[in-house]
């Protein structure tokens, strides 16, 4: 994160602010995978007032990276001329206007969501997070059953314990453990529905898929993006493979 020297003021303003920032409304619909979310003019409409009412301006700026894929740098300014940035990149799907357009506006979606604190509000009462939990259930929860272990702080030896227990650290004579990152096991559940969409060869096996898995798309669709138009892209050519037209 880049900042001002001084961030006192602005830290305050911020603190009032989300005092009153409530949560972004899904009232957007996703016709190929029929869920709901909340779109970039929701984001905004959940943090505009609160922001100005305390003298804080958002801007935003969209670049092309070199080697491909977006950048948007997301800058928060107090009225006392402090300030704090900070760059989200996305990968680029397609290689044309709408493939830009698209992660352009998914990386000021998340960027505002997260600098602000917004998190999506269903007021269908179908949210992630009612209690429909893990993958068999069709919930959001994409952990392995069994309970949730707490070994401390982050950086304490049990926690660096834990970890390489887990896989997710290796051992290394550098000072510093080396982090390993193998796929999520939502990146792996992407891969595996990608992979199943070319044994199905019917549209109704592709409609009644999609009718179970509802929850866990609407959280591929937020927090991976590029793996949710990979998904989408799958789906597509599947229902191209069988004759159907995408709903």
């Amino acid at each position: 994160m880049q900042r001002s020297e001084q961030i006192n003021e602005i830290a305050a303003a911020m603190a009032k602010a989300q005092a009153a920032i409530e949560g972004a409304t899904k009232d957007r619909e996703n016709p190929a995978f029929r869920s709901k979310y909340a779109d970039l003019g929701a984001v905004w409409d959940a943090i505009r007032a609160p922001l100005s009412a305390n003298n804080i301006a958002v801007v935003q700026f969209p670049r092309i990276r070199e080697g491909g894929g977006i950048e948007v740098e997301t800058m928060m300014m107090h009225s006392s001329g402090q300030w704090m940035s900070e760059v989200l990149g996305m990968p680029v799907t397609k290689a044309d206007q709408h493939g830009h357009g698209s992660s352009i506006t998914y990386a000021r979606r998340f960027a505002l969501s997260s600098m602000c604190g917004v998190a999506p509000v269903d007021l269908d009462g179908n949210d992630e997070h009612t209690g429909t939990r893990g993958m068999a259930n069709g919930g959001g929860d994409f952990r392995p059953a069994g309970p949730r272990r707490f070994v401390g702080p982050v950086g304490t030896q049990a926690a660096k314990d834990e970890a390489s227990r887990d896989g997710l650290i290796s051992e290394s004579k550098a000072p510093a453990p080396k982090i390993v990152a193998p796929p999520t096991k939502k990146q792996q559940w992407c891969a595996a529905a990608v992979e199943m969409f070319k044994g199905m060869n019917t549209s109704d096996e592709l409609k009644a898929w999609w009718k179970t898995e509802k929850a866990r798309l609407g959280v591929i669709e937020t927090e991976l993006p590029a793996d949710y138009e990979r998904l989408l892209e799958a789906y597509d050519a599947a229902m191209d493979r069988t004759g159907a037209v995408a709903a």
